[in-house]
Protein backbone atom coordinates (compact mmCIF):
# COMPACT_ATOMS: atom_id res chain seq x y z
CA UNK A 1 0.00 0.00 0.00
CA UNK A 2 1.18 3.43 -0.80
CA UNK A 3 1.54 5.85 1.75
CA UNK A 4 1.66 9.51 1.28
CA UNK A 5 3.46 11.47 3.86
CA UNK A 6 1.41 14.72 4.79
CA UNK A 7 2.62 17.75 4.41
CA UNK A 8 3.38 20.66 7.00
CA UNK A 9 1.06 22.76 7.98
CA UNK A 10 3.62 25.79 6.29
CA UNK A 11 3.53 24.21 3.21
CA UNK A 12 1.27 26.15 0.11
CA UNK A 13 0.38 24.28 -2.60
CA UNK A 14 -0.70 25.13 -5.80
CA UNK A 15 -3.01 24.20 -8.27
CA UNK A 16 -1.16 22.64 -11.50
CA UNK A 17 -2.36 24.15 -14.63
CA UNK A 18 -1.28 22.63 -18.18
CA UNK A 19 0.75 25.37 -20.16
CA UNK A 20 -2.76 25.52 -22.70
CA UNK A 21 -5.04 26.85 -20.81
CA UNK A 22 -2.22 29.66 -19.03
CA UNK A 23 -1.77 30.73 -22.67
CA UNK A 24 -5.52 30.69 -23.01
CA UNK A 25 -6.30 32.72 -19.33
CA UNK A 26 -3.03 35.27 -20.49
CA UNK A 27 -4.72 36.26 -23.92
CA UNK A 28 -8.32 36.87 -22.13
CA UNK A 29 -6.39 39.00 -19.86
CA UNK A 30 -3.94 40.79 -22.22
CA UNK A 31 -6.49 41.65 -25.03
CA UNK A 32 -9.01 42.82 -22.88
CA UNK A 33 -9.43 46.87 -22.84
CA UNK A 34 -7.15 48.49 -20.44
CA UNK A 35 -5.78 52.12 -19.99
CA UNK A 36 -2.33 52.75 -20.75
CA UNK A 37 -0.93 52.80 -17.00
CA UNK A 38 -2.89 49.75 -16.27
CA UNK A 39 -1.89 47.99 -19.49
CA UNK A 40 1.86 48.79 -18.26
CA UNK A 41 1.52 47.81 -15.09
CA UNK A 42 0.07 44.12 -16.19
CA UNK A 43 2.80 43.47 -18.57
CA UNK A 44 5.44 44.28 -15.75
CA UNK A 45 3.64 41.88 -13.28
CA UNK A 46 3.21 38.48 -15.97
CA UNK A 47 6.94 38.51 -17.04
CA UNK A 48 8.29 38.51 -13.62
CA UNK A 49 5.87 35.57 -12.44
CA UNK A 50 8.85 32.81 -13.62
CA UNK A 51 10.67 31.93 -16.90
CA UNK A 52 7.46 29.60 -18.12
CA UNK A 53 4.95 32.40 -17.94
CA UNK A 54 7.32 34.66 -19.38
CA UNK A 55 8.00 32.30 -22.73
CA UNK A 56 4.09 31.99 -22.44
CA UNK A 57 2.96 35.38 -22.34
CA UNK A 58 5.79 36.95 -24.65
CA UNK A 59 3.99 34.52 -27.35
CA UNK A 60 0.40 36.22 -26.39
CA UNK A 61 1.73 39.52 -26.46
CA UNK A 62 3.64 39.03 -29.54
CA UNK A 63 0.58 37.99 -31.58
CA UNK A 64 -1.63 40.75 -30.48
CA UNK A 65 0.65 43.78 -29.99
CA UNK A 66 -0.63 46.62 -28.39
CA UNK A 67 1.46 49.92 -28.58
CA UNK A 68 0.02 52.10 -25.59
CA UNK A 69 2.84 54.25 -25.52
CA UNK A 70 5.72 55.85 -27.90
CA UNK A 71 8.35 54.07 -25.60
CA UNK A 72 6.33 50.49 -26.35
CA UNK A 73 6.60 51.48 -30.27
CA UNK A 74 10.31 51.92 -29.89
CA UNK A 75 10.85 48.47 -27.47
CA UNK A 76 8.43 46.61 -30.37
CA UNK A 77 11.05 47.77 -33.49
CA UNK A 78 14.07 46.53 -31.41
CA UNK A 79 12.61 43.25 -31.12
CA UNK A 80 11.20 42.83 -35.14
CA UNK A 81 14.93 41.85 -36.31
CA UNK A 82 15.80 38.63 -34.63
CA UNK A 83 18.25 38.90 -31.69
CA UNK A 84 19.65 36.45 -29.72
CA UNK A 85 22.55 37.75 -27.73
CA UNK A 86 20.09 39.68 -25.70
CA UNK A 87 17.94 39.49 -22.41
CA UNK A 88 15.57 36.14 -22.05
CA UNK A 89 12.87 38.78 -23.02
CA UNK A 90 13.95 40.24 -25.94
CA UNK A 91 15.24 36.59 -27.33
CA UNK A 92 11.64 35.49 -26.57
CA UNK A 93 9.94 38.33 -28.17
CA UNK A 94 12.09 38.40 -31.15
CA UNK A 95 11.88 35.12 -32.16
CA UNK A 96 8.22 35.29 -32.00
CA UNK A 97 8.08 38.52 -33.94
CA UNK A 98 7.18 36.60 -37.01
CA UNK A 99 3.77 34.86 -35.37
CA UNK A 100 2.36 38.87 -34.99
CA UNK A 101 -1.17 38.78 -36.22
CA UNK A 102 -2.54 42.21 -34.84
CA UNK A 103 -1.21 45.92 -33.72
CA UNK A 104 -3.13 47.93 -31.80
CA UNK A 105 -1.58 51.70 -31.30
CA UNK A 106 -3.21 54.39 -29.20
CA UNK A 107 -3.27 57.72 -29.66
CA UNK A 108 -4.14 59.73 -26.70
CA UNK A 109 -5.00 63.87 -26.85
CA UNK A 110 -5.77 64.11 -23.37
CA UNK A 111 -2.26 63.77 -22.41
CA UNK A 112 -1.72 67.63 -23.15
CA UNK A 113 -4.28 68.65 -20.67
CA UNK A 114 -2.27 67.38 -17.85
CA UNK A 115 1.04 69.58 -18.80
CA UNK A 116 -1.05 72.26 -18.94
CA UNK A 117 -2.50 72.89 -22.39
CA UNK A 118 -5.97 74.14 -22.97
CA UNK A 119 -8.38 71.24 -24.01
CA UNK A 120 -9.58 70.64 -27.05
CA UNK A 121 -8.80 68.48 -29.66
CA UNK A 122 -5.33 67.29 -30.98
CA UNK A 123 -5.01 67.27 -34.74
CA UNK A 124 -2.03 65.59 -37.03
CA UNK A 125 1.33 66.93 -36.02
CA UNK A 126 4.67 65.81 -37.03
CA UNK A 127 6.35 66.69 -33.79
CA UNK A 128 4.03 64.39 -31.86
CA UNK A 129 5.37 61.04 -30.25
CA UNK A 130 2.34 58.89 -30.95
CA UNK A 131 1.49 60.01 -34.73
CA UNK A 132 5.12 59.32 -35.38
CA UNK A 133 4.87 55.93 -33.39
CA UNK A 134 2.72 54.72 -36.07
CA UNK A 135 4.74 56.09 -38.63
CA UNK A 136 7.92 54.80 -37.76
CA UNK A 137 6.35 50.92 -37.13
CA UNK A 138 4.34 51.05 -40.31
CA UNK A 139 7.52 52.18 -41.97
CA UNK A 140 9.53 49.77 -40.43
CA UNK A 141 7.47 47.09 -40.95
CA UNK A 142 6.35 47.50 -44.76
CA UNK A 143 10.41 48.68 -45.71
CA UNK A 144 12.04 46.04 -44.07
CA UNK A 145 9.15 43.62 -45.47
CA UNK A 146 8.70 41.54 -42.12
CA UNK A 147 5.75 40.48 -39.99
CA UNK A 148 4.75 38.19 -42.43
CA UNK A 149 1.45 37.12 -40.56
CA UNK A 150 0.06 40.60 -39.66
CA UNK A 151 -3.23 41.05 -40.43
CA UNK A 152 -4.80 43.73 -38.64
CA UNK A 153 -4.13 46.78 -37.50
CA UNK A 154 -6.28 49.07 -35.19
CA UNK A 155 -5.78 52.96 -34.26
CA UNK A 156 -7.69 54.12 -31.23
CA UNK A 157 -7.88 57.85 -30.72
CA UNK A 158 -8.57 59.80 -27.68
CA UNK A 159 -9.65 63.45 -28.11
CA UNK A 160 -8.09 63.76 -31.48
CA UNK A 161 -8.94 64.97 -35.10
CA UNK A 162 -10.28 63.02 -37.86
CA UNK A 163 -7.63 63.88 -40.28
CA UNK A 164 -4.99 62.50 -38.68
CA UNK A 165 -5.65 58.66 -40.04
CA UNK A 166 -5.76 60.39 -44.11
CA UNK A 167 -2.68 62.02 -43.37
CA UNK A 168 -1.01 58.87 -41.62
CA UNK A 169 -1.77 56.86 -44.75
CA UNK A 170 -1.13 59.40 -47.16
CA UNK A 171 2.72 59.86 -46.00
CA UNK A 172 3.55 56.36 -45.21
CA UNK A 173 3.84 53.16 -46.42
CA UNK A 174 1.21 50.68 -45.65
CA UNK A 175 2.33 47.02 -44.93
CA UNK A 176 0.23 44.93 -47.92
CA UNK A 177 -0.29 41.56 -45.64
CA UNK A 178 -3.16 43.54 -43.86
CA UNK A 179 -6.65 42.18 -44.76
CA UNK A 180 -8.20 44.20 -41.42
CA UNK A 181 -8.50 47.92 -40.53
CA UNK A 182 -10.03 49.15 -37.43
CA UNK A 183 -10.39 52.93 -36.72
CA UNK A 184 -11.65 53.95 -33.04
CA UNK A 185 -12.19 57.19 -31.92
CA UNK A 186 -13.10 58.16 -28.30
CA UNK A 187 -14.32 61.47 -27.05
CA UNK A 188 -14.19 62.85 -23.56
CA UNK A 189 -16.71 65.25 -21.96
CA UNK A 190 -14.15 67.53 -22.36
CA UNK A 191 -13.84 67.47 -25.58
CA UNK A 192 -17.11 67.22 -27.21
CA UNK A 193 -17.76 71.07 -27.58
CA UNK A 194 -14.57 71.34 -30.06
CA UNK A 195 -15.75 68.12 -31.56
CA UNK A 196 -18.73 69.81 -32.69
CA UNK A 197 -17.09 73.49 -33.77
CA UNK A 198 -14.05 71.21 -35.89
CA UNK A 199 -16.74 69.09 -37.53
CA UNK A 200 -18.62 72.55 -38.31
CA UNK A 201 -15.73 74.59 -39.14
CA UNK A 202 -12.51 72.39 -39.13
CA UNK A 203 -12.65 69.31 -41.18
CA UNK A 204 -13.15 69.12 -44.72
CA UNK A 205 -14.16 66.26 -47.26
CA UNK A 206 -11.40 65.86 -49.70
CA UNK A 207 -11.39 62.82 -52.38
CA UNK A 208 -8.08 60.70 -51.66
CA UNK A 209 -4.42 61.27 -53.16
CA UNK A 210 -3.47 58.59 -55.05
CA UNK A 211 -1.28 57.40 -53.14
CA UNK A 212 -3.54 57.49 -50.51
CA UNK A 213 -5.16 54.26 -50.94
CA UNK A 214 -4.94 50.44 -49.24
CA UNK A 215 -6.14 47.95 -51.91
CA UNK A 216 -5.58 44.79 -49.71
CA UNK A 217 -7.74 45.85 -46.95
CA UNK A 218 -10.84 43.74 -47.10
CA UNK A 219 -12.86 44.20 -43.79
CA UNK A 220 -12.65 47.98 -42.60
CA UNK A 221 -14.41 48.76 -39.08
CA UNK A 222 -15.36 52.38 -38.21
CA UNK A 223 -16.26 53.67 -34.56
CA UNK A 224 -16.90 57.03 -32.95
CA UNK A 225 -17.12 58.42 -36.45
CA UNK A 226 -19.84 60.69 -38.44
CA UNK A 227 -20.87 59.15 -41.75
CA UNK A 228 -19.04 61.31 -43.68
CA UNK A 229 -15.56 60.19 -42.46
CA UNK A 230 -16.35 56.55 -42.77
CA UNK A 231 -17.54 57.08 -46.50
CA UNK A 232 -13.82 59.02 -47.34
CA UNK A 233 -12.66 55.83 -45.72
CA UNK A 234 -14.25 53.97 -47.91
CA UNK A 235 -12.49 55.78 -50.49
CA UNK A 236 -9.21 55.15 -49.34
CA UNK A 237 -9.96 51.29 -49.32
CA UNK A 238 -11.74 50.99 -52.93
CA UNK A 239 -12.19 46.74 -51.62
CA UNK A 240 -13.21 46.64 -48.79
CA UNK A 241 -16.19 43.59 -48.69
CA UNK A 242 -16.91 43.94 -45.43
CA UNK A 243 -17.92 47.23 -43.53
CA UNK A 244 -18.08 47.36 -39.76
CA UNK A 245 -19.81 50.24 -37.87
CA UNK A 246 -20.29 50.85 -34.42
CA UNK A 247 -23.31 52.71 -33.35
CA UNK A 248 -24.03 54.03 -37.31
CA UNK A 249 -26.01 56.33 -38.74
CA UNK A 250 -27.27 58.23 -41.85
CA UNK A 251 -26.22 55.04 -44.13
CA UNK A 252 -27.51 57.20 -47.06
CA UNK A 253 -24.31 59.17 -46.77
CA UNK A 254 -22.62 55.78 -47.48
CA UNK A 255 -24.76 55.27 -51.12
CA UNK A 256 -23.99 54.12 -52.99
CA UNK A 257 -21.13 51.98 -51.68
CA UNK A 258 -17.91 50.85 -53.09
CA UNK A 259 -18.84 47.78 -55.65
CA UNK A 260 -16.83 45.51 -53.66
CA UNK A 261 -18.90 45.93 -50.51
CA UNK A 262 -21.26 43.05 -49.58
CA UNK A 263 -22.02 42.79 -46.10
CA UNK A 264 -22.61 45.94 -43.97
CA UNK A 265 -22.19 44.96 -39.84
CA UNK A 266 -24.02 47.41 -38.02
CA UNK A 267 -23.19 46.97 -33.80
CA UNK A 268 -24.25 48.48 -30.78
CA UNK A 269 -22.81 47.44 -28.31
CA UNK A 270 -24.82 47.12 -24.98
CA UNK A 271 -27.58 48.72 -26.34
CA UNK A 272 -31.07 47.58 -26.88
CA UNK A 273 -32.47 49.09 -30.47
CA UNK A 274 -35.97 51.14 -30.23
CA UNK A 275 -37.86 53.05 -32.64
CA UNK A 276 -35.49 56.41 -32.22
CA UNK A 277 -32.12 54.33 -33.17
CA UNK A 278 -33.51 52.35 -36.24
CA UNK A 279 -34.61 55.78 -37.67
CA UNK A 280 -31.46 56.94 -37.55
CA UNK A 281 -30.19 54.52 -40.12
CA UNK A 282 -32.10 56.48 -43.08
CA UNK A 283 -32.24 53.16 -44.54
CA UNK A 284 -35.52 53.96 -47.11
CA UNK A 285 -32.98 56.72 -48.24
CA UNK A 286 -30.27 54.94 -48.60
CA UNK A 287 -31.44 51.81 -50.33
CA UNK A 288 -33.48 54.60 -52.87
CA UNK A 289 -29.97 55.72 -53.82
CA UNK A 290 -28.33 52.26 -54.16
CA UNK A 291 -26.33 51.65 -51.19
CA UNK A 292 -25.24 48.14 -52.64
CA UNK A 293 -24.14 48.00 -56.25
CA UNK A 294 -26.59 45.87 -58.44
CA UNK A 295 -23.43 43.97 -60.22
CA UNK A 296 -23.11 41.77 -57.04
CA UNK A 297 -23.13 37.80 -57.56
CA UNK A 298 -24.26 37.47 -53.72
CA UNK A 299 -27.30 38.53 -52.15
CA UNK A 300 -25.77 41.55 -50.04
CA UNK A 301 -26.51 41.63 -46.63
CA UNK A 302 -27.03 43.76 -43.34
CA UNK A 303 -25.99 42.72 -40.25
CA UNK A 304 -27.43 43.91 -36.93
CA UNK A 305 -25.70 43.02 -33.55
CA UNK A 306 -27.55 45.02 -30.61
CA UNK A 307 -30.03 44.20 -27.76
CA UNK A 308 -32.73 43.02 -28.93
CA UNK A 309 -34.89 45.58 -31.63
CA UNK A 310 -38.18 46.61 -31.47
CA UNK A 311 -39.51 43.69 -33.17
CA UNK A 312 -42.46 45.72 -35.41
CA UNK A 313 -39.41 48.74 -36.67
CA UNK A 314 -37.07 45.90 -37.24
CA UNK A 315 -39.66 43.81 -39.16
CA UNK A 316 -40.77 46.65 -41.35
CA UNK A 317 -36.69 47.20 -42.53
CA UNK A 318 -36.67 43.68 -43.00
CA UNK A 319 -39.37 44.55 -45.77
CA UNK A 320 -37.91 46.97 -46.80
CA UNK A 321 -34.57 45.36 -47.69
CA UNK A 322 -36.09 42.22 -48.99
CA UNK A 323 -37.89 44.67 -51.23
CA UNK A 324 -34.55 46.28 -52.76
CA UNK A 325 -32.65 42.82 -52.77
CA UNK A 326 -30.85 43.03 -49.46
CA UNK A 327 -30.94 40.43 -46.26
CA UNK A 328 -31.19 42.28 -43.11
CA UNK A 329 -30.29 39.66 -40.42
CA UNK A 330 -30.28 40.01 -36.94
CA UNK A 331 -27.38 38.59 -34.34
CA UNK A 332 -27.79 38.95 -30.86
CA UNK A 333 -24.74 40.90 -29.00
CA UNK A 334 -24.61 38.97 -25.61
CA UNK A 335 -23.12 42.14 -23.81
CA UNK A 336 -26.65 44.38 -24.26
CA UNK A 337 -29.82 43.37 -22.05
Amino acid sequence: MQIHTPLSSGTTTHPWLPCELVSRILAQVWNTPHSTESRSALFKKLCRVNKTWLALFVRVAMRDVHLSCPLDAEAFLRVIPERTDCDLFTAEASQNADKCHSITFYVDGRTSYAHGQSTGLKLFSAMDPACNAISNVLYTITTLDSLPNLRHVTIKYIDWGYEDIFDQLQFNPFPPQVTHLSIDYVFSTAAMTPLASYLENTYSRQPPSPRTTLPNVRHLSMSGAPSEVVADMLAVCPDVEILEVINPSELSVLAPLPPSVRTIVMRYPWWPMGVEEMSWWMLEEAMRKGLFHPGLRDRPQIILRSGTPNPWYFIQNWGLCKYYGVDLLYDRDETCK
